[in-house]
């Protein structure tokens, strides 16, 4: 039985969620992309489609700033299976 200070193998890992109190900027939104290809890869490649999927997020208490924006509008021309949540995005 897992616990919740017990990491579990990669492959048994259905998604997951980071949560800032702070305003997004590019790097935050980056080292979270770099996250989800480390743990789950799939989900970044936009031809791979998994029914049900309960995608990775980020959910920061602020907005996003300006260049953030710029690449969460990357995120979804490139068909990236995650999503941003701030204050303008609401959960």
């Amino acid at each position: 039985m897992y616990k919740t200070d017990i990491a579990i193998p990669n492959e048994q890992l259905l998604s997951f969620g980071e949560a800032k109190h702070m305003s997004a900027y590019t790097e935050l939104i980056a080292s979270f992309i770099g996250m989800v290809h480390e743990l789950i890869p799939e989900e970044l490649n936009p031809e791979e489609k998994i029914e049900d999927d309960i995608l990775p997020f980020l959910y920061v208490s602020g907005g996003l700033y300006k260049t953030a924006k710029g690449i969460y509008k990357t995120i979804k021309n490139r068909g990236y299976k995650i999503n941003i949540y701030s204050f303008d995005n609401k959960m």
